[in-house]
């Protein structure tokens, strides 16, 4: 199964989102035609001529031709698979594969990343009494008809049931005698209800009442029976951007007001229905966690679950808030032919609100941001009672208590700023914040990591491995496939200044690093990022180089599972992976516009695509993240870290404030290979430098936390690849002939001791005799030979021990997880 959208895909998904703004707009300008009565001058004519279909300039045909450009016989849909039942999508899917997809290959359909609307802000009402049960829980018991109380004590004297009570016509119905049982105790319950205390005293005494008392049988009340909460508020807009100037600022986890730029506040009421929701999903979670997790506290978390159930909660969102900012009102579900969405199904749920003809327009706020105080709060049960929470009487002095998440930063009002609920930033359009893995070829090439490396075709968004040596304290790096590239450390200079050094490792076909030596140049051809991470490092000097191994020892040991590894794996230091990534803002179809009346009929640009967001990387506080630092754009001579470095050089503290990205309408990729804009607003491209067994996270508080991991299959197997080098000499060791397997050539062995460890094999690589073809310095210029442990017997065979200079590696001891075999951060 391949992950990689099918031709067509993309201009389809983009197609559909702008023809459902389309009909929404057209939707928008007959509801306003027909609704309105006063209009101004001229309105009606030009909007007559947008919804004429006739009018090729019109919007009507313009939606006709979007429509047909889709859903036509050679529209876009007829080139993809689809069906709207399970078993359509299944025929056509197997009508495409044929020819198209390779018979090995399945075909399945993959949701793209969802976009996320914002909600209206919630309240929560506590001691309302709508989850408690009106009725017996026990069952219904039942009682025949000589079980009814056939006379009753009114006014001191036993007063017997009418032998034929007054009672509506029962023809027809089934068990006329047990009806007429139930009017007789019916007839004298009520009359004895309508004297002074006889029913009181005849419910709590036997000896007053003949026959047989129900034992639920009692003075009926009122029950009461939460169903509407109405609402009044202030909602004071503290706009996030307004004159040119921004007012609310990023502090790395969420948006903070700076008190400046706030608008006189309007009064916004509503009504809304009430339901027990809260109680409901804190019980349905908690029993999902049981069921998930049967080792965990099973026996807490029941009892959590039970006391759950006894939570007088009333969850419910104050609606209307969102729209009043976006200046549309609720539509009615009416429909018009001149808007067909059976293809498209574009939910007509709103409609624009211009406002009254005759008075000042109402500003459009496509992004959220404001204080809410309430004026009033009620709860309204089944029968028309009241209970006042909120009144003129007490706003002044309620105290709501807020979430942290929602307390001003500071408050619009000094005075009684306990009354005040902060609302920050949010996108009234639906969006969505893609963190995707790219090419560490091609910026504009995306990498399905879940298809796997097979169906990558040799592509791949990791840009190199990195290995801090904690032995000699140096780093060693490879290449995407594990080669063996070279090492960098730092080495004393003629005149004993520390400086940093490229050595190449053995096998290594870089043995230079400048872009103006052939070995660079080759370099920086064939790996562009891994070179210009290493020759920034280089240029950065000691300290730089000092930053970075502190930074890689800071975040192993944040994403270390538990237990102490004794493994030599481990003393080298776990491998770092150099990710190529990409992060973008995406709007779900164009950008709404305003819904004056002239915006309605000739839509501006939005002010609010221009606002910049910002979005961190990495998250301290989620155990799984694994990020150690980033990289922007193709710079590799600052390094963003998540821990905070000894001093800020080549490493600088994350804050936040590094990628700030605008908000447009999501767009299809950018060709392989094809021109791309320098700046692009829109999108942040990345190299991230990671724990490849843990995942990245992206942090942008006006959208759900975006998560980026590489799969295992991206990781085992290029580190299985990958030869620790570890820099020895002089050794002195000699040579010895090792017969081959089952009868094969005799292989020359190094003789020495070899390290002990729990997996992997050992070897020694030298650089080959000068006569041999150089001294290291290439591809091809290393003698590499296994161990072979001292023997005394056969020492007499053995050549003398010469001084060696070179790296005594181990293979084959990276591919696994750390500790239990689980991804680092992962929980048992």
């Amino acid at each position: 199964m391949a992950r990689r959208p099918q031709p067509g895909q993309s201009a389809h998904d983009q197609a559909l989102r702008d023809l459902a703004a389309l009909q929404r707009r057209l939707y928008g300008l007959w509801w306003l035609d027909g609704s309105r009565k006063e209009k101004p001058d001229g309105w009606a004519e030009r909007c007559a001529a947008q919804l004429d279909p006739a009018d090729p300039d019109s919007l009507a045909s313009g939606v006709r031709t979007a429509a047909d450009g889709l859903f036509g016989p050679d529209g876009l849909r007829s080139q993809i698979p689809w069906g709207d039942t399970a078993e359509e999508l299944a025929a056509r899917i197997a009508e495409f594969a044929e020819g198209n997809i390779a018979p090995d290959r399945e075909l399945q359909r993959c949701p793209e990343p969802p976009f996320h609307s914002t909600p209206d802000p919630s309240i929560v009402v506590r001691g309302a009494r709508l989850d408690r049960p009106l009725t017996d829980e026990k069952d219904l018991p039942c009682r025949t008809v000589g079980e009814t109380v056939t006379g009753i004590v009114i006014g001191g004297a036993m007063t017997p049931a009418p032998p034929a009570p007054p009672v509506p016509r029962l023809d027809g119905l089934p068990g006329a005698d047990v009806l007429a049982a139930l009017l007789k105790e019916f007839f004298l319950l009520d009359r004895a209800a309508l004297s002074d205390d006889d029913l009181e005293a005849a419910l709590g005494d036997d000896s007053r009442v003949q026959g047989t008392l129900a034992p639920w049988t009692r003075t009926w009340e009122q029950p009461w029976s939460p169903l509407h909460l109405i609402w009044k508020t202030d909602c004071h807009p503290t706009p996030y951007r307004s004159e040119g100037e921004d007012h609310w600022s990023f502090d790395g986890t969420r948006y903070r007001w700076d008190g400046t730029g706030a608008v006189a506040p309007s009064t916004l009421t509503g009504r809304a229905l009430l339901n027990p929701l809260l109680p409901f999903n804190t019980r349905s979670r908690l029993a999902q966690h049981i069921r998930t997790h049967p080792r965990g506290p099973v026996a807490g978390l029941t009892a959590l679950r039970e006391a759950a159930s006894e939570d007088d909660e009333l969850s419910q969102r104050i609606d209307g808030v969102n729209l009043w900012l976006a200046q549309h009102a609720p539509a009615f579900n009416l429909r018009t032919p001149l808007v067909d969405t059976g293809l498209s199904r574009v939910p007509l749920s709103e409609v624009p609100d211009p406002g009254p003809l005759d008075g000042p327009p109402r500003d459009f706020r496509p992004v959220r941001a404001g204080q809410v105080a309430f004026e009033q709060l009620h709860v309204i049960d089944r029968f028309g009672r009241s209970l006042t929470v909120i009144s003129p009487d007490n706003m002044l002095s309620y105290a709501v208590k807020r979430a942290d998440s929602v307390v001003p930063d500071v408050p619009v009002n000094e005075e009684n700023e306990y009354r005040y609920v902060q609302l920050p930033p949010r996108l009234l359009q639906p969006a969505r914040l893609r963190f995707d893995h790219v090419s560490a070829l091609d910026d504009d090439r995306l990498i399905e990591v879940e298809d796997g490396p097979a169906e990558a075709a040799g592509d791949t968004p990791v840009c190199g491995w990195l290995i801090a040596n904690r032995l000699s304290h140096s780093l060693l790096v490879h290449g995407p496939d594990g080669a063996a590239l070279g090492e960098i450390r730092a080495v004393l200079d003629t005149a004993h200044r520390r400086t940093t050094d490229w050595d190449p490792l053995p096998g290594s076909p870089y043995p230079q690093t400048g872009a103006d030596t052939p070995g660079g140049h080759a370099f920086q051809q064939a790996l562009p990022h891994l070179h210009g991470f290493v020759t920034g490092l280089l240029d950065g000097g000691p300290d730089a180089f000092d930053a970075l191994l502190a930074t890689v020892d800071s975040a192993l040991s944040a994403t270390a599972p538990q237990g102490e590894d004794t493994s030599l794996a481990a003393l080298v230091g776990r491998p770092m992976a150099l990710l190529r990534s990409r992060v973008r803002l995406e709007l779900d179809g164009p950008a709404m516009t305003a819904s004056s009346w002239e915006e309605v009929l000739s839509p501006t640009e939005p002010e609010f695509t221009g606002y910049r967001w910002n979005v961190r990387l990495g998250a301290g506080d989620i155990v799984s993240d694994g990020l150690a630092g980033f990289f922007t754009g193709t710079d590799y001579t600052t390094l963003h870290t998540v821990a905070e470095p000894g001093t800020p050089g080549y490493a600088v503290p994350i804050d936040g404030r590094e990628i700030a990205l605008t908000a447009r309408p999501a767009s299809g990729d950018h060709p392989p290979g094809g021109a791309r804009r320098e700046e692009e607003s829109d999108t942040a491209w990345l190299t991230l430098l990671a724990d490849p067994w843990a995942a990245v996270h992206a942090v942008s508080d006006i959208l759900p936390v975006a998560r980026l991991e590489l799969p295992e299959t991206w990781v085992r197997t290029p580190l299985g690849r990958v030869r620790l080098s570890f820099r020895m000499g002089p050794l002195f060791a000699g040579v010895r002939e090792v017969p081959g397997e089952e009868g094969a050539e005799p292989v020359e062995h190094l003789v020495m001791p070899g390290p002990s460890g729990r997996r992997g094999t050992w070897s020694w690589a030298e650089p080959a005799p000068v006569g041999g073809g150089g001294a290291g310095d290439g591809a091809g210029d290393w003698t590499t030979r296994p161990l072979a442990p001292p023997d005394p017997p056969l020492a007499l065979t053995d050549t003398t021990p010469a001084a060696r200079f070179g790296f005594l590696q181990l293979s084959g001891a990276l591919d696994e997880p750390d500790g239990d075999g689980r991804r680092n951060g992962s929980s048992a």
